[in-house]
Formats: structure tokens, sequence, C-alpha cells
């Protein structure tokens, strides 16, 4: 298991990789678009907040339309 310290340097190293400051807040939908990432939004059943994958090469990530947005919006971050 990775060390809060660890986690931290690698979110660090990932900012400064992508020109974010540490306090920057992070433009998620350019950041995707930018790392080719498809992100969709779909109606899924109520226990399914989302998923990540890869098809024929394609990166994606599916988030449950039927959430709240900010629910949406912190799976979108995290996944």
């Amino acid at each position: 298991m990775n060390s809060k310290l660890d986690l931290n340097n690698k979110a660090s190293k990932f900012r400064m990789c992508h020109g974010l400051g540490i306090k920057d807040p992070v433009p998620v939908k350019a950041l995707l678009n930018k790392l080719n990432i498809l992100c969709v939004f779909k109606p899924l059943s109520e226990n399914t907040s989302g998923m990540v994958g890869q098809l024929n090469g394609l990166n994606f990530m599916l988030i449950n339309a039927n959430h709240a947005i900010g629910r949406q919006n912190y799976n979108s971050d995290i996944i």
C-alpha cells in the first residue's frame, strides 16, 4: 500500500507534468481530452457509479448520468 507521502509525491509529479501548480484547480475535461480519454455520461443502475476501461485502444470513462451532478463530478475526478 502506498503511503500518504508517496501519493502526495505522485500527485505533485502529475500536476507538474501537466503544467498545474500545487493549488491550481484541475481542469478535468481539458485534462481528459489532453490524455485522450473519452468521458461518456449514460444512465446506469443506481448501484453503479461508473467504470473505466479500454476498447480497441480507446481509453474511456463511463459515468452514471442518473447520479447527482456533484457525485458525477466527484467520480470523474477519481476514476
